[in-house]
């Protein structure tokens, strides 16, 4: 009796983007692990983080949508699913 699964195929484009966003995220990790200094605030490294997502593709920040404005720190950064 064969397994049902519940795994879908992606298609081409699906795995284009998918790559496009393992590159974008490994060149932000590289640049990241470059400039991160001990004593840094969270706040310094989330507004690195930020410089070099832009700096790498200035698209890639997203504007939270109207409801998402009142949580700003949830959403200030991008969704995964949103590159």
């Amino acid at each position: 009796m064969k397994k049902e699964t519940n795994i879908k195929i992606k298609t081409p484009e699906e795995i284009s983007l998918l790559r496009e966003a393992g590159r974008k995220l490994a060149a932000i990790s590289a640049e990241l692990r470059r400039s991160l200094k001990s004593g840094m605030t969270t706040l310094e490294a989330d507004q690195m983080a930020e410089n070099v997502m832009t700096m790498l593709d200035p698209t890639i920040l997203r504007q939270p949508i109207e409801e998402e404005k009142e949580d700003n720190t949830r959403n200030r950064y991008p969704h995964y699913h949103d590159w």
